[in-house]
This record gives structure tokens, sequence and C-alpha cells, in this order.
């Protein structure tokens, strides 16, 4: 059986939260650590993609990969395609260190919706039935298809799922797909993890 690759994407910017969100604690623990934990079940590996400002900050990680060159300020992008050049036949079941409320049951679920000729398998918002590129499973196959759309200049993870052979499933929760982008958002999501 293929090896699953793990991939925490810490690697955004965080402008608007002001204070790098990856590390923010909503669980008694850094959210990468808790991302890390989530995958830990369902992979063989795990690494903690970041970009190049952040290396200080997990230097005491071992499974920390960094942004390759070709492929930084693209976004989460960037992170998929680092880890497809590091691991080019392993599936990636990738996770953005912003979903505090992501269950284990969401990553079982992508990892039992796989499929023969499907590239891959991701949550859906239910509002707007919009693919959630961050918390998804990317197959080998959908590595090419992303080079090309890195060579075109278009960047965006979501657009790539819409083009490509893509199981959308909802998430196991209502509150699964939860984000914060500002300090607000995030007073608000710890808020209702006290009520979860």
């Amino acid at each position: 059986m293929t090896l699953v690759t793990g991939v925490v994407v810490c690697g955004g910017r965080s402008t608007r939260m002001g204070r790098d969100k990856s590390l923010i604690d909503y669980h008694g623990m850094p959210q990468w650590q808790f991302a890390y934990n989530l995958l830990h079940p369902h992979c063989s590996r795990i690494v903690i993609s970041c970009n190049t400002s952040q290396t200080k900050q997990f230097q005491s990680v071992n499974n920390i990969l960094v942004d390759d060159a070709k492929f930084t300020e693209i976004g989460p992008m960037g992170a998929v395609l680092t880890a497809f050049r590091a691991y080019p036949s392993s599936p990636l079941l990738v996770i953005g260190c912003d979903y505090p409320l992501v269950a284990s049951d969401d990553l079982s679920n992508l990892m039992k919706t796989r499929q023969e000729g499907i590239d891959a398998v991701c949550l859906y918002h239910e509002v707007g039935q919009v693919e959630e590129p961050l918390v998804a499973l990317y197959e080998p196959s959908m590595h090419p298809i992303l080079l090309t759309c890195f060579r075109n200049s278009d960047f965006s993870l979501r657009k790539a799922l819409v083009r490509s052979s893509t199981l959308r499933i909802p998430p196991a929760s209502v509150n699964s797909l939860a984000t914060a982008d500002t300090p607000e958002q995030m007073t608000q999501l710890m808020e209702l993890l006290k009520t979860v």
C-alpha cells in the first residue's frame, strides 16, 4: 500500500491576525501540533510545511519542509508543490494550521473516499458548496495538474481541484471548517470550542 504523507500547512502570512496562526493555542498546544496529532493515525510520515521566515520557530522540529525557492509567494499551492517535489509518489493528506475544529473523522472520511482514477478528495463548505483545498487528500496524479497551473501563473488550489477529477465530501460537523483570520474571529472560535 502507498505511504501517505501528512502535510501541516503553516506558511501563511497571517497578516490580518497579526500573529502566526500556526502558534495559536486552541487545544492546550500550538495549532500546528494539534494538526500534526490529527494526521498521525492516518499517515506514515508527517511534515510541517513552512516558509523560510518560520524556520527559526520550528528549529526543534525534525520534520519541517521549507517552501522550495521556486514555489515561494504563491500561497498554499507552494506548500503542496514543495511536498510533491519531496515525495512525488506519495499521496498527500493536507491540513491547514488554521482549522482548529477539523476532527479525526474528517480525515478518516477523506481516506475512505479515495478511489482509483480520482486526483483528489476534499471537504467542502456547506454554504456555497465550495471546495476546501486545505483539508484534502491529493493523489500523485494531482502533481502534474498543479505544475501546469503553476506554469500558467494560476496559483489557486481551489480552481485546480475544480479542474481535476475531485471528489467533494461534507465535513463531519457543521463547524469542522470554521477558521479565524482576525483576533475577533479567534476569540469567537475559542468560545465555540467551549461548547463542542
